[in-house]
């Protein structure tokens, strides 16, 4: 690693030094008083002796009754003069000070602002842009499909295959939370992998959500499988798939709501967050923090939740708006601009996460609220028969919101899947000679005409004899176009995603895994400010390998007092009153 050179005023005084050896050198005895056995005591802990006058306190007395910092005084990270340690850093004995790196602006408060309202006028723009939105087709989703209608919808008549089915969705639901839990949490995550933000319970709702699904997916298909082979294709009509029994035009719009509810709490949460804490970037919005408290912040939650809500529900509901009357086809997208844009808006979803000051290892101790309440966590005691067996439900603050995360990234990722594989005939639409796509709204035509009456000649040619008028009155059109891009250029658009999710695993991999002796560091990237006189000599010091070293590069050796009882069980980490020898 490089060596940090401060300026003198930039540099403070160690909450404790760092270990120089592992083998502590004897302090000399003083002549003059080498036959006075008496004052002569001993240090158990480290095994230095010291030549003591009567009445004279050892150096770890000394220690012991200095004063204690104020805890309750706010750290300043950026003040160069600041001596206070760092409270959020539990793992931190030095004083700290940000570095102006990339990290340092790239999750700066008014970066993750700007991606987390970012992504809230995106989904709007792609929701108001997608043909899919006005499509009278059934909706098709796949494994998230599976898993409704194994639950919820297809029931067949008899009521053999009835309870089948309710005792099938019942097990996979049973064995993929305890897969999730046991196996993929806790083993393959957590001890394979040893990845720091799933230590402990962190984390086990979302993989068990996870492992729930693909359990229901995969007794879906077996399900459906043995339900047609055992009725003889009697029964092939409830046979499970993708489809959840609502057109694709409902389905959007009640997407476009969750995803509104998802994306406001994500930006609201990220915004509460950084209102709330102290530490970091201190010098940012100073007049809205100081009054961000209480129930203030609250109040202000509810309201806005409350009064936006109500207005984004309306509009993507009922049609008030449209976008195609606002937008009067000045600004249009085909099928492969749709697709970078809803790829985007997931890697922006990651980017969320790896803006958080805590990416990779979510290891900090942050005491913040969640948005609209006065507490950090939910927790929620589950009663059982037995009495040493105790279950809860217990989501914290920061998982929370990754949770809220990802389900909208679901969403995203079900909205960017239809771009890339848009064909309109699959959805009930076709395209005019411009490109504009047409959709039929008629369901009965949906169901009864194949692809060749679904083109524009046909249905502009043809008379509908019901109503007297050619078909393509009935159809509405969107400007949204469709250009019938190649395959090879469709798939462009997956490269955006596939760095997005590459560049989050690999920081995950490099930066988020316990090792041996693994230091648990502090939420952001600092660098040590150290100052430490002995005997007169003022030495650098630099973090290696091989130990401490002066600025003439020899190594420096020296004997180490015990300084806590806490600092002491801290491999690494030597306290005051440390000799340092200058070796060759």
């Amino acid at each position: 690693m490089t060596e940090v050179d401060l300026p003198v005023h930039a540099k403070a005084v160690p909450l404790a030094t760092p270990e120089i050896t592992d083998t502590p050198a004897r302090i000399p005895k003083n002549p003059d008083n080498d036959t006075d056995k008496d004052h002569e005591k001993g240090d158990a802990n480290n095994g230095v002796l010291y030549n003591m006058e009567p009445g004279e306190k050892t150096p770890r007395e000394e220690t012991l009754n200095e004063p204690k910092p104020n805890k309750d005084k706010t750290t300043r990270l950026d003040e160069p003069d600041s001596r206070v340690a760092d409270e959020g850093d539990g793992m931190s004995v030095f004083t700290y000070v940000m570095v102006k790196d990339f990290r340092f602006y790239y999750s700066h408060p008014y970066s993750r602002l700007i991606i987390a309202y970012s992504i809230i006028i995106l989904n709007f723009l792609i929701l108001a842009e997608d043909p899919v939105t006005h499509s009278r087709k059934e909706a098709e989703i796949p494994v998230v499909g599976h898993a409704i209608s194994l639950v919820l919808t297809r029931y067949p008549p008899e009521p053999g295959y009835a309870f089948m089915k309710v005792l099938g969705w019942i097990l996979a639901i049973i064995i993929g939370m305890l897969l999730g839990k046991f196996v993929f949490h806790q083993l393959f995550f957590g001890s394979l992998l040893r990845l720091k933000m799933f230590r402990d319970s962190q984390g086990s709702w979302m993989i068990m959500f996870l492992s729930t699904l693909a359990l229901l997916f995969l007794f879906a298909v077996t399900y459906s499988a043995l339900m047609v082979w055992w009725s003889a294709g009697r029964l092939e009509e409830y046979s499970l798939n993708g489809q959840i029994s609502i057109s694709n035009e409902w389905f959007m719009k009640f997407a476009g709501c969750g995803t509104w509810l998802g994306d406001f709490v994500t930006a609201w949460m990220v915004t509460d967050m950084m209102l709330q804490d102290k530490e970091n970037y201190p010098s940012w919005a100073r007049l809205p923090r100081r009054y961000w408290k209480g129930w203030t912040r609250i109040i202000l939650f509810w309201f806005v939740a409350i009064t936006a809500s109500i207005i984004v529900i309306c509009v993507i509901t009922t049609d008030v708006i449209s976008w195609d009357t606002f937008n009067m086809g000045y600004v249009y997208t085909n099928e492969l601009s749709r697709a970078y844009l809803a790829g985007f808006i997931l890697v922006m979803d990651l980017l969320i996460v790896m803006q958080d000051w805590e990416f990779p290892h979510f290891m900090g101790s942050l005491d913040i609220k969640l948005p609209g309440v006065n507490t950090n966590s939910f927790y929620i005691p589950i009663p059982t028969c037995c009495k040493n067996v105790d279950l809860s439900v217990h989501i914290t603050g920061k998982w929370f919101n990754y949770g809220v995360i990802f389900i909208v990234m679901i969403l995203d990722m079900n909205m960017w899947k239809n771009q890339i594989f848009y064909d309109p005939f699959t959805f009930g639409q076709y395209v005019g000679p411009s490109g504009r796509v047409y959709t039929v709204t008629n369901t009965t035509q949906l169901s009864e005409f194949n692809e060749t009456q679904l083109t524009y000649d046909y249905r502009s040619s043809t008379i509908n004899p019901f109503t007297g008028f050619p078909y393509i009155q009935e159809d509405s059109f969107v400007n949204a176009h469709f250009a019938d891009f190649s395959w090879p250029v469709k798939l462009t658009a997956v490269l955006p995603v596939i760095i997005g999710f590459g560049t989050f695993g690999c920081l995950v991999w490099f930066y988020g895994r316990f090792a041996v002796n693994d230091p648990q560091t502090a939420r952001m990237r600092k660098v040590r400010k150290e100052r430490m006189k002995r005997f007169g000599n003022t030495f650098k010091m630099r973090k290696g390998v091989g130990g401490r070293r002066g600025e003439n590069g020899t190594k420096l050796r020296g004997s180490v007092e015990e300084h806590s009882n806490d600092n002491a069980s801290q491999p690494g980490v030597a306290k005051p009153g440390t000799e340092l020898t200058a070796v060759t």
